[in-house]
């Protein structure tokens, strides 16, 4: 009665893991193991994913809409796998990563607004907001 339990109490696909086991305590040490195997393999995932948002830095020829996309991806795929990922970091880590033309408005952010109570969506607006002003700049330059 217990294995049937257990055979109806899990998916189809780990339902032919244990069909083999012929008594209850095989077939819940086989369940164990299989889980304890995808803890250890969602968390290398956390891991890698976790080194390559360290790692992250904002090329010159992006715009922060695709770094924004690019970095917020990471971070959503980090999250799916129960990890947490505070706002705060995201926001700094945005912040810190973006290129060397973005340091006036990153300077102003820092100074002037409260960081820690910033969105990401917040940030990068504003962001954004700059980036669409420096380029309304070149044109009316290459105007002259």
């Amino acid at each position: 009665m217990d294995l049937a339990a257990i055979v109806q109490a899990v998916p189809e696909a780990v339902v032919l893991a244990i069909a083999e086991k012929d008594i209850t305590k095989e077939a819940w040490d086989a369940l164990k193991e299989m889980h304890i195997g995808e803890d250890r393999v969602r968390k290398a995932i956390v891991q890698t994913l976790k080194r390559e948002l360290e790692r992250m830095y904002m090329e010159d020829a992006e715009t922060i809409g695709e770094y924004a996309m690019k970095l917020t991806t990471i971070v959503n795929k980090i999250r799916a796998l129960g990890t947490k990922v505070e706002e705060t970091t995201v926001v700094e880590k945005l912040l810190h990563t973006v290129t060397d033309k973005f340091q006036h408005i990153v300077g102003t952010i820092e100074q002037w607004g409260d960081v820690t109570k910033m969105s990401v969506t917040e940030t990068i607006g504003r962001l954004k907001a700059y980036e669409a002003s420096l380029a309304g700049q070149r044109r009316s330059k290459e105007g002259e």
